[in-house]
Parts: C-alpha cells; structure tokens; sequence
C-alpha cells in the first residue's frame, strides 16, 4: 500500500459572523418589553415582590429616570435583588454578553463609607437562580457611576460555557434602600459550532477506510 499524501474533499462550514442566541425577550425592542406599565420583568426569575417595588420593569418616561437606550421598559433592580434567566447556548461558542446599565444617584463609594455599592454580573452552571447555586462573576459596576447609561459593549464569557446551559443573573449589592442597579437591552451572542468531513487516499487515488484524520489549528 502506497504512503497517503493527501486530504481530499475537504468540506468546512462555520459561522462567519456571531449568531443571535438570546435577546432575552420575543420583541425586538429590548430586553424587558415594551410598554409603560410597571411590572414583572417576563422571562427572568426575580427575587423580590413586585408590590413592593424590590424587582420590577420600568417605564422608560416615569419621572426621575434615564430614557431607555433602547426605548424599552428597563430592570430596575431593588438592593440585595436579582434577576435571572437560564441561556441554552448549546451548539454555540466564542459566547459574547453585552448590555446597558446605570447606576444611581443615591449609591455610595468606598470613601463616603457606605460602600462600595455594586452591581454585579454573575454566572453559575446549577439550575437554580437562588442564592444556594454556585455563582462566578462575570461583571461588577460601581454604581456611584449614575449619570447616564453605559454603552452596550460586548464582553466574552468562559469557555467552559460554550456549547452548555447555564444561568445568567444581574445582582444588586448595594448598601442601603432606595439605591437601584439598572440593566436594559441584554444580548448572548455566539458562533455555530462547524463540521469538518473527506476521506484519506494513496497515490492511485484510492480511498483508504477506516482512517482518523486529528485537524489541529493552523
């Protein structure tokens, strides 16, 4: 039998561009719905009652607030609340989490001795949203940052995410009432995992079966 000498029919499909895995909301407008009423944030577990505006989905006119960079309702998260949604990213990798936030006007710095009050972006692989789970940080923004929103930048999440199921959850840890962490217009992008498929051959062109090809970069 001839030496091999060559990889032939090689057929490679991948995602050029990051896809759309979750806007978190059937809308286009934005993460939270649209409307001006006040109320649950659909889609995402919340600690907090909503009665008692500790967790709930704002107007984005209502007075005292910041328009919506999206022209959306926004979450405006009560202190020691949360938000959290399971992503089903399976398939998908390179993950990318990107969102608008803002902070407050009543928030504290470390040098004002309240604080520092934070909003903290999270992640666990466990299933539930509680405080019992197993939670890693992705993010933490101070909060005394309140004067306007941020912009929707794109960060990436660990590898260990890729192609799994996992819980994304927004967290107030501030130091006092009345000291909101805002989010609004959260995406979860990523690439498509691709193929690769051929066959191996000799020097007369003939296929040779029952061979592992191991493709490595470059």
């Amino acid at each position: 039998m001839s030496a091999p000498i060559g990889f032939s029919g090689l057929q490679i499909a991948l995602a050029a561009s990051p896809k759309l895995i979750d806007d978190t909301h059937a809308s286009g407008v934005g993460s939270f719905g649209e409307g001006s009423d006040e109320g649950d944030i659909f889609g995402w577990d919340e600690d907090g009652d909503d009665n008692d505006e500790d967790t709930f989905a704002k107007s984005p006119t209502t007075d005292n607030e910041s328009v919506s960079p999206n022209d959306g309702r926004f979450a405006k998260i009560y202190r020691d609340e949360w938000i959290c949604r399971k992503v089903d990213a399976e398939g998908y990798q390179s993950l990318q989490l990107s969102y608008f936030w803002r902070g407050d006007l009543e928030a504290e710095g470390p040098d004002e001795g309240g604080g520092p009050d934070i909003g903290v972006v999270e992640y666990s692989t466990d299933d539930d949203c509680g405080d019992d789970a197993d939670w890693d940080t992705l993010k933490e923004h101070d909060m005394t940052e309140y004067e306007a929103w941020s912009t929707q930048s794109a960060f990436a999440l660990p590898e260990e995410l890729n192609d799994s199921e996992f819980l994304v959850r927004f967290r107030n840890n501030s130091s006092a009432n009345k000291e909101y962490f805002r989010v609004d217009g959260v995406l979860l992008t990523g690439l498509k995992y691709g193929s690769v498929s051929g066959y191996k051959y000799d020097e007369e062109g003939n296929g040779l079966p029952g061979w592992t090809v191991l493709l490595f970069d470059g």
